[in-house]
């Protein structure tokens, strides 16, 4: 079967842009050491990127082995994907 459609040439990699970023090296060194040191999420903003969290699951598969209790396992995560008592706590 013969397609109709035309390919997208796409466009020439062009790496002047990357070689031409500059970056502050100690203040990036110092930013990353504090990281590690710093406190945890708290109340509200611990629920905020909880939710921004599950908005990120990945809910696909591309294995070809899946079986049907996988398959059934992911929808059911997809249609609750936080515990009921999670999400009375959340209001």
């Amino acid at each position: 079967m013969t397609s109709n459609h035309t390919r997208n040439p796409g466009t020439p990699l062009d790496l002047d842009w990357v070689m031409g970023a500059h970056i502050n090296k100690s203040a990036v060194e110092r930013r990353t050491a504090t990281l590690t040191g710093r406190r945890t999420v708290k109340k509200d903003w611990q629920a905020a990127w909880l939710l921004r969290a599950i908005t990120n699951i990945d809910l696909t598969t591309l294995a070809g082995d899946d079986t049907p209790g996988r398959i059934h396992r992911l929808c059911a995560k997809a249609k609750q994907p936080l515990r009921p008592d999670m999400l009375e706590n959340l209001d």
